[in-house]
């Protein structure tokens, strides 16, 4: 079977597959030895459009393309949302997420995440939403503990234009049965598959998305602890918080007795997004941002 029959199959029954789709390690195929641009994305893409293609019910190719893109994600908590919106599927239905460089938010220094655990302890029970997890990355090893092990194949490219596939088998010794362990089987792979580059309005389209998602995570929504703290202040804290941030100052004496948000300063305070010079409290850089991502 190819790899594609795989995800037909697991779009037609009760299956899903997760597949990495990485660049850096070398297969059968000589590499260039580049990690970067040499097509993981547009492979990505293109299968994902192959089948929006076949079963995604669309009236035009534009049609098509906006529902590969509806399908496309670069952050933690997109999917955690995808878990809690996202209806029951019907056979047929082309149900992919395609998970946009994956080490940049799941790497593995967050491989003791408590988040990322429970993450990926959901994800063990996604079946009934999702057919195909595509996720891209330079190489599996840069990926989190927890997922690095949640792959059932791992398409490498080598080099623009071509990829070869080989199986990421799980088995558990039968002595040591709670160690879990992944071969790469070097006879169990799909060697020298073509693909093309993507059409120049959708890889302008590309640009745009991927340019928009490193703003967005730039401006805080990537820093882990800023998501952290603003899980845990009250609507008061913002409230003044972004009053501090507009004003660029304010007085402690005024924001205690005037505003009547003492107990929110101290909070902001021990959440390192001011700073106290003399009685003038003034946010931090991480506060303004927070402000983006509030």
């Amino acid at each position: 079977m190819q790899i594609i029959d795989y995800m037909d199959m697991c779009i037609w029954n009760d299956y899903m597959i997760c597949i990495l789709i990485t660049s850096a390690s070398e297969g059968a195929l000589p590499s260039l030895g580049i990690d970067y641009g040499v097509g993981k994305s547009t492979l990505e893409l293109q299968i994902a459009k192959l089948f929006v293609h076949k079963y995604g019910k669309c009236s035009s190719d534009a049609e098509e393309w906006d529902k590969v893109f509806n399908m496309l994600y670069s952050f933690p908590w997109e999917l955690e949302k995808y878990f809690t919106e996202a209806p029951r599927r019907y056979f047929g239905q082309p149900a992919f997420f395609l998970y946009e460089d994956i080490q940049l938010t799941l790497g593995k220094d967050r491989s003791k995440d408590t988040y990322v655990r429970s993450l990926r302890n959901r994800f063990t029970v996604a079946r009934p939403q999702l057919a195909v997890f595509l996720a891209t990355s330079p190489d599996i090893g840069e990926v989190s503990y927890p997922f690095r092990y949640l792959f059932n194949f791992e398409i490498k490219v080598p080099r623009r234009g071509i990829y070869e596939v080989q199986r990421l088998k799980k088995w558990t010794p039968f002595y040591n049965p709670y160690v879990t362990r992944v071969s790469m089987p070097k006879d169990e792979f799909t060697v020298g598959l073509e693909f093309d580059k993507l059409p120049s309005d959708v890889q302008e389209r590309y640009d745009r998305w991927r340019d928009e998602r490193d703003k967005r995570y730039d401006s805080g929504e990537g820093d882990w602890r800023l998501r952290s703290i603003r899980n845990v202040l009250s609507d008061e804290a913002r409230e003044l918080l972004k009053m501090l941030v507009e004003k660029g100052s304010a007085e402690r004496q005024n924001v205690i007795t005037y505003y009547d948000k003492g107990t929110e300063l101290h909070i902001l305070k021990n959440c390192g997004l001011v700073e106290m010079f003399g009685d003038t409290v003034v946010p931090t850089r991480q506060a303004r941002k927070l402000i983006n991502i509030l």
